[in-house]
């Protein structure tokens, strides 16, 4: 949702499901979309965006009580409309977020800015790493405001190496290839994006899903029309398929 009444509130749980109660954990009084929940030994961290600010509600008690951050200043001109897609908090509490920021005002369409931002002193401030820029997506026809656009997922190992995954275009043709990257310095630095699928050029790549455990166990889903597309169409039997690779060294091979 994204009107004037939509609020953010994290449903939590004493009894191991039993029973839920739900807690308001923003004071903005405006339309706020596109939350993304990270949670880790009693650190609780829920980010989402109200057109260009982007901010977090973070609680260091499993949820009894929150504070809310802006993540980048007062507006995000910068980065754009930014929606989160992916987050994840690693062995010493540092948080991740994965974003995709369009810098069309009001609208998240256009040119995408594929980023991550980190926090290490609980929430208060934050990094920027800036991972990819995307053309504009192929126009699907889609309800919404850029239904194929590209998004980035993200996951964190046991060693707290963190992987992202995205889709993304780099031509005028808005076709989408999966990319993967990972960093091992806590998103200072990102190695070179690896182009991780087999399917042949000229097929569309979307929903980029990633997770991760262990030393460089690392598991990556997606949806590509290798087996054709008419874009003049919208076929109901899809001729979009659901695909999963894994590596067991931190993505090197797969």
């Amino acid at each position: 949702m994204q009107d004037n009444k939509s609020s953010e509130y994290v449903a939590r749980s004493d009894d191991f499901g039993q029973t839920w109660r739900a807690v308001l954990v923003e004071p903005l009084q405006r339309g706020t979309d596109k939350d993304i929940l990270a949670a880790r030994g009693g650190h609780v961290y829920l980010v989402y965006h109200t057109q260009q600010k982007i901010f977090v509600s973070v609680s260091h008690n499993g949820g009894e009580t929150w504070e809310t951050h802006n993540l980048v200043g007062t507006t995000n001109s910068e980065l754009g409309v930014s929606l989160p897609s992916g987050g994840a908090i690693d062995s010493k509490g540092n948080a991740y977020f994965a974003w995709n920021g369009a810098n069309n005002p009001g609208q998240a369409k256009g040119t995408k800015n594929l980023f991550v931002t980190r926090s290490t002193d609980g929430g208060v401030t934050w990094t920027t790493s800036l991972v990819d820029v995307s053309q504009p997506s192929f126009r699907c026809g889609c309800p919404g405001w850029d239904y194929w656009g590209s998004q980035m997922a993200l996951g964190i190992d046991a060693k707290d190496r963190i992987y992202v995954l995205w889709d993304a275009a780099h031509s005028s043709s808005g076709i989408q290839r999966l990319y993967f990257s990972r960093s091992v310095d806590g998103a200072a630095s990102w190695s070179p994006a690896a182009d991780v699928s087999v399917a042949p050029n000229g097929s569309n790549h979307l929903f980029p899903a990633i997770a991760a455990r262990d030393d460089g166990d690392v598991r990556i889903a997606w949806m590509d029309d290798r087996n054709g597309f008419d874009t003049g169409s919208e076929d109901p039997n899809g001729r979009w398929n659901v695909y999963y690779r894994s590596s067991a060294d931190g993505g090197t091979s797969w």
